[in-house]
Parts: C-alpha cells; structure tokens; sequence
C-alpha cells in the first residue's frame, strides 16, 4: 500500500510563480524540467511521479511549466492566469505514492 502525499503550498515572491512543498520526493535527486511548448514530448512518454503531475498540471490549461526537485514543485503559470487559485495540487498529485 502506499503512503499518502501531504502537499502545502509556500509563498512565492514572484507574480505568476506558484511553489509547493510535498513531504515525499517526487525526483529523486535530480531535476525535472517540463515545459508546455515541449515538443519533444518526452515527459509525455515518462513514467515517473514528477512527469505526472506535470501531464495532469499542463491538462488544467493555466500552466506553461513545472520544475520539480526532490520535495519542490515549482509551478510557472502562464501570463493570462493570476495566482488566483485556479487549481488545487491535491487534485492533480497522486493521493498515494509507491512505499
């Protein structure tokens, strides 16, 4: 079974920059860098947590990309979309996470 992801939101200094704080790593101990215009496609083929949450971060229609570092999950909204709450992590993050 798998143990549950706690995810709070830290407050970002600069406008249109969203950053989240989760209390399990999603990267390892690499970084992960997933943009909208990414025509490669390649974190559309990725299978890990981090490329997941960016695939399901990119279908709200309001994110134009995401770094994600270890625990860290840095979202870059784009310019038409505040930082309103326009979206809640906890429904794109995956409720459980592999133990």
């Amino acid at each position: 079974m798998g143990q549950p992801v706690v995810v709070v939101e830290k407050p970002s200094r600069r406008p249109g920059i969203v950053r989240f704080e989760a209390n399990r790593s999603l990267s390892g101990m690499g970084h992960d860098r997933f943009t909208a215009d990414d025509a490669s496609g390649l974190f559309a083929r990725a299978n890990t947590p981090s490329a997941e949450l960016a695939r399901r971060l990119f279908a709200t229609g309001r994110v134009a990309g995401v770094h994600v570092y270890q625990n860290v999950v840095t979202v870059d909204l784009l310019k038409n979309h505040g930082k309103s709450r326009v979206f809640s992590v906890h429904d794109h993050a995956r409720s459980e996470y592999p133990s």
